[in-house]
């Protein structure tokens, strides 16, 4: 998981797991990521509960994808897992505790672009 959230470019390679808050801002019925790596943003319609708690946990961290993507994988795999989310409009928003990178992602909601 950390290595997809460096390859999706939600974070800086020298960025802790913990401040991935950053690139992520909530307004009004949507969360907002910012990719930097591939200098992008979206725009996500988010549920009531995870805004909430994306506004009162700076611990949680945010795994987008359509499935969790191996721990161990490499950073070319990372880009083009996002790159085939982001082609086809399917991604999936989910959050685990930043002590969690190992394994399992909490289940999201469905979005399209």
């Amino acid at each position: 998981m950390r290595a997809f959230a460096l390859a999706a470019g939600l974070r800086a390679p020298d960025q802790p797991l913990a401040d991935l808050g950053a690139c992520l801002m909530v307004r009004d019925e949507s969360a907002h990521l910012r990719l930097p790596r591939i200098g992008q943003g979206l725009a996500l319609p988010t549920h009531e509960h995870w805004r909430q708690l994306l506004r009162t946990r700076p611990e949680v961290a945010l795994v987008i994808g359509l499935a969790p993507l191996d721990v161990h994988a490499a950073e070319d795999e990372g880009d083009r897992y996002l790159d085939r989310c982001l082609h086809h409009g399917d991604l999936m928003v989910g959050r685990v505790h930043a002590e969690c990178v190992a394994g399992q992602a909490a289940a999201g909601q469905e979005l399209t672009k």
